[in-house]
């Protein structure tokens, strides 16, 4: 089922696809699926190519070390992404962003309450662990206290 219904190249609204809602949810990855889907309407619809472009894919940039930054999904120009009505929870499973920093998505059709979960790349998710001295910030500040006291003498 496709995940994009049509675009409005005049307004910059790229309409979801209601029929690509399982039981009211919606689930996509911003680069491998919509803009996949996006650039293929590009190349075969000539109403669309006269625009400027909607989105562009970003990303895979060297961070050295032979690791690359992860790719997202920009939406240029305002471009916004339009809930169907019968929508109830959107899922989006990567990057998705505006070049105007903007909210990504227009909720204009939708009149119940519709559910946005965005699950960020693990890339960019950063764990630290500590081990041996572990110390409180209590003790930490009474350490400094005591260096500071120590100097002062």
């Amino acid at each position: 089922m496709p995940l994009i219904s049509h675009i409005d190249g005049e307004e910059r609204l790229v309409y979801l696809d209601a029929g690509a809602a399982i039981g009211g949810v919606i689930t996509f990855h911003p680069v491998d699926d919509l803009f996949r889907e996006y650039r293929t309407l590009r190349r075969t619809n000539e109403g669309i190519r006269r625009f400027l472009s909607f989105m562009d894919a970003v990303g895979n940039a060297p961070k050295g070390g032979g690791k690359f930054t992860p790719r997202y999904l920009l939406l240029l120009g305002g471009t916004k992404l339009v809930i169907p009505n019968s929508v109830s929870e959107v899922n989006i499973a990567g990057e998705l962003l505006t070049d105007d920093q903007t909210s990504p998505f227009d909720t204009t059709l939708v009149t119940g309450p519709v559910v946005l979960n965005y699950t960020p790349p693990t890339a960019e998710v950063i764990a630290v662990s500590a081990s041996g001295n572990e110390y409180s910030l209590l003790q930490i500040a009474d350490a400094v206290w005591e260096h500071v006291k120590a100097l002062t003498v």
